[in-house]
């Protein structure tokens, strides 16, 4: 591999590990509620989150937002 491959595979690394630390905005399903959580539906998977705003209503669509990447730190916007 020559240096410039090199450098790109370097910057593809640095770019992709970065990516994966945006805070991204998704469509979720509203499966349950339980207090000021709620478990939705993401992308074929279960998640129990918080919820702000309004009290979301069971089987409509919301936007959850994950910020950093990180689902332990999302939450719905009612």
């Amino acid at each position: 591999m020559n240096k410039f491959e090199e450098i790109c595979k370097a910057i593809e690394a640095i770019i992709d590990s970065k990516i994966k630390k945006v805070t991204k905005v998704l469509f979720c399903i509203v499966i349950s509620l339980n207090g000021n959580k709620c478990t939705v539906s993401l992308n074929s998977k279960q998640y129990t989150v918080n919820y702000y705003g309004n009290t979301p209503a069971v089987g409509k669509k919301y936007p959850i937002v994950i910020p950093d990447g990180d689902m332990s730190q999302a939450f719905v916007v009612g």
